[in-house]
């Protein structure tokens, strides 16, 4: 089965330790960008002109699921003076990912756009390695991350003289493993408060397994009870084969290419 390396890249905006002796509870803030922004689509447009040659046009799309805001919280004890753990939980909601379809024939047209954006539940315990001073003290971690990754698609597709289509489509996989380690520094404000900073570089492996379709809608109204299960469902597979008596009562079937995650 193919695999992505997924490299996220985290900058801590606001952290906060409240501590009570040796143990610690934290929240934080991040912003992520695409570190190395890989293709996650194809756009594509198609002219028919009446008195000319037809075209198609291409675009790569490249950007990553993993850029967005992410919210962390997590609890902590420092084993020695110099070495601690960590159980972090982190939920990212991604910002969105955009590719279109267009097509033109003569004065007619017909254009879908489509907004993707990643979530990722995940959980990190690590070890904390700190080097201790009286008010400013850096420190390293690494861990092991555990993540429920998925994507949400949205599109509209418009039609010129005719209707408006909306659909919500959700992409999900399995429960992923990876590694995660962090740098940063801590200042201490008080004995029992201090803030943090920090760089987190992650490495994930994610391929989806199943897509629905949540939403259908056609000029604002519910269609979702008359698209057939092959409209509905994507089973996402390695390998399978098709002919002409299609079913359209069973899933359709795509193939399991790895989506990029990475920030």
């Amino acid at each position: 089965m193919r695999k992505l390396l997924l490299i996220f890249v985290f900058f801590t905006l606001i952290q906060l330790n409240a501590f009570s002796q040796k143990l610690y509870l934290k929240g934080a803030f991040s912003i992520s960008t695409a570190a190395a922004p890989m293709q996650y689509n194809t756009s594509y447009s198609y002219y028919f002109p009446e008195n000319s040659s037809n075209r198609t046009e291409y675009q790569v799309e490249k950007g990553s699921y993993g850029a967005g805001l992410r919210s962390i919280v997590g609890l902590g004890t420092m084993l020695t003076d110099n070495i601690g753990f960590e159980l972090e939980t982190s939920y990212l909601r991604g910002a969105p990912q955009k590719s279109y379809f267009e097509m033109y024939v003569e004065d007619n047209s017909d254009k879908s756009i489509t907004s993707s954006s990643g979530r990722l539940l995940a959980f990190v315990p690590s070890l904390l390695v700190t080097a201790k001073r009286s008010i400013i003290s850096p420190y390293a971690k690494a861990g092991v991350l555990i993540g429920r990754p998925r994507v949400v698609q949205e599109t509209i597709r418009t039609i010129k003289f005719g209707q408006t289509y909306t659909s919500t489509f959700e992409v999900n996989g399995k429960t992923a493993l990876g590694l995660q380690g962090a740098i940063g520094v801590k200042c201490n404000i008080s004995e029992k408060f201090s803030l943090f900073s920090e760089i987190t570089f992650a490495t994930l492996s994610f391929t989806p397994v199943k897509g629905k379709t949540t939403a259908y809608k056609v000029n604002e109204e519910d269609f979702m009870h008359i698209i057939s299960e092959f409209e509905k469902t994507t089973d996402y597979v390695t390998s399978f084969s098709t002919d002409d008596n299609l079913d359209v009562t069973k899933p359709r079937k795509s193939f399991n290419s790895p989506l990029p995650f990475n920030f």
